[in-house]
């Protein structure tokens, strides 16, 4: 952390405090605390890392998830450096007492609080669902941006997914996430997340250098051709078409019975089975997988000229 309370109760930053040998002194003659939970801290003013604060026990602060590495510092730092310039009312981990949530960055703009958080590791889903629910029950909005350590690309138009990376979703104007990497100083947009599997989805990236981009750029709508999405998902299907049963391991024998049932390979799989759809990380279970039991089971049984309702449907998916 960069911000601790000094024993007379005011408050260091050491972002903006770079006296070394002021600092030196201070740290012979004065304990320092967290402003958070009240424990003491110790200042660490090491070559490696940025200057910082950090508690004697990570485990032992209820705001903190995790030991922040130099990674992470840098890159809270620079987001909150980068808003700065923008002339936004802007804090860097700022405590909020009512919620117990210390955000890694936090902004006010027009009436509205935004908490920013930076998330370079790998967080449970009960962890980022508890701190995002608290945040929207205080009334503030929470963007999540994720390092750029934790993008992983396969190709152009393909990366590696995660119920984190669909946790992290943002959905307005169109679904799509946001990496930042510290070391380019460059944001890495990815938008028209579409999942292809659980943990495969397409997406357009565009990186976006800090020194250029504003906030309204980062979060405007971003131009793209849809036949691009319609030609690499034609050839990711066609991949996946010839190569299902041994990219299929036990979690997809529900799926293998039903295709024995109905006397159909996966080579045969009717076109309107793994249709690409924005809304599918929503589903844990692959897009193949719940499309060919609502389209054979569901959709399939019904005699022809019969009706189908969207109750109807919602109702089977739920089972």
């Amino acid at each position: 952390m960069f911000i601790a309370r000094r024993e007379n109760g005011e408050k260091i930053h050491l972002l903006y405090n770079r006296d070394e040998e002021r600092l030196r002194e201070m740290r012979k003659r004065e304990k320092f605390f967290c402003t958070a939970c009240g424990k003491e801290v110790q200042m660490k003013l090491g070559t490696q890392k940025s200057w910082h604060f950090a508690h004697k026990k990570v485990d032992s602060c209820l705001t903190f998830y995790e030991a922040e590495s130099m990674y992470h510092m840098h890159g809270k730092e620079l987001l909150y450096r980068w808003l700065k310039r923008q002339n936004f009312h802007v804090d860097i981990e700022h405590y909020l007492p009512k919620i117990q949530q210390r955000p890694d960055v936090f902004v006010e703009r027009a009436g509205r609080e935004i908490a920013i958080e930076y998330q370079c590791a790998n967080l449970s889903i009960e962890q980022l669902s508890k701190r995002t629910y608290s945040y929207w029950q205080a009334g503030i909005q929470v963007i999540w941006i994720i390092g750029g350590n934790q993008l992983k690309k396969q190709s152009a138009y393909w990366m590696k997914f995660s119920s984190l990376l669909a946790f992290s979703l943002q959905s307005y104007p169109q679904p799509f996430l946001i990496f930042f990497c510290p070391k380019q100083k460059s944001f890495m947009k990815c938008a028209f997340i579409t999942p292809f599997s659980t943990n495969v989805s397409f997406s357009h990236t565009i990186y976006l250098p800090t020194d250029t981009t504003t906030v309204d750029m980062l979060f405007s709508s971003v131009p793209f051709q849809k036949e691009v999405l319609g030609q690499e998902w034609k050839r990711k299907k066609n991949h996946f078409r010839q190569n299902a049963l041994s990219i299929w391991n036990y979690n997809h024998k529900s799926l293998l019975r039903l295709l024995y049932q109905y006397k159909c390979t996966p080579a045969s799989f009717p076109s309107e089975i793994g249709v690409p759809l924005p809304s599918a990380f929503a589903f844990q279970t692959n897009p193949f997988t719940w499309q060919a039991f609502l389209y054979m089971k569901c959709i399939g049984e019904l005699a022809v000229g019969n009706c189908i309702s969207l109750q109807y449907v919602c109702s089977y998916v739920k089972k």
